[in-house]
């Protein structure tokens, strides 16, 4: 219940991140980010 907490705070920062990350780097860098949000969505 903590972990899934913690997770929905954390998330608008994701995506906050996600963005600002994704008009400054690559699309190899973006599919990197985006198979780590992907990851992080599992667990």
């Amino acid at each position: 219940m903590v972990v899934l907490f913690t997770k929905v705070l954390t998330l608008p920062y994701l995506f906050i991140f996600r963005f600002s990350f994704l008009f400054r780097m690559e699309k190899v860098s973006n599919d990197l980010l985006y198979d780590l949000t992907y990851a992080y969505c599992i667990i």
